[in-house]
């Protein structure tokens, strides 16, 4: 019973000491703030690196379908 007694009076204590949490200026949506403007930044970055890849790879296998274009043109050429 003391030990249920204990219990709930540390259980009582903490939801009586909490304080209200205060959000970051992401939390508010605060667009003037440093944290969001490096955050939008951020992922315009992650979005242009992406796009940066997937556009390599793209023009490296159409350089390869064009290579293999010129070489099957020059292997079935017949003398």
């Amino acid at each position: 019973m003391k030990r249920l007694i204990g219990t709930v009076a540390v259980i009582g204590s903490v939801l009586l000491s909490a304080v209200p949490a205060s959000g970051c200026s992401v939390c508010f949506a605060a667009p003037e703030d440093p944290m969001t403007q490096g955050a939008t930044f951020g992922m315009l970055v992650m979005i242009a690196v992406t796009v940066a890849m997937l556009l390599g790879f793209g023009s490296f296998f159409i350089t390869l379908a064009r290579r293999e274009r010129a070489f099957g043109k020059l292997t079935t050429e017949e003398p």
